[in-house]
């Protein structure tokens, strides 16, 4: 049985997205790898990793096997129905809230 996918058009220029997340991603990688333990550092660097893994991963299984949704082309796409930008979100989403849960409860420490 086929499936229908809809695209909703963009409000405004995708590219403003891809920029922003783009800023965010980048602003996360750089908090990683400036920690001054090495231990943290290797630690940030694999949640890092870990979180663009669980991005690509969730992306092309709600793409391919459940068709839950379509993203809008961006500037550097992934496949026809996913962007570059929906799947490096994940990178400062999960790494933000993982880090600042280890901090909120004193694990890090």
């Amino acid at each position: 049985m086929a499936t229908a996918v809809w695209v909703t058009p963009p409000l405004g220029p995708i590219w403003h997205l891809d920029i922003l997340v783009l800023l965010m991603s980048v602003f996360t990688i750089y908090h990683a790898i400036s920690e001054t333990n090495k231990d943290l550092r290797f630690r940030n660097v694999c949640l890092l990793f870990t979180s663009f893994l669980l991005g690509l991963g969730t992306e092309h299984a709600s793409l391919r096997f459940g068709g839950t949704h379509c993203h809008a082309a961006g500037i550097v796409n992934i496949s026809e129905c996913s962007s570059a930008n929906s799947v490096l979100y994940y990178v400062p989403w999960v790494y933000i809230c993982i880090t600042t849960a280890a901090e909120l409860t004193s694990a890090r420490r």
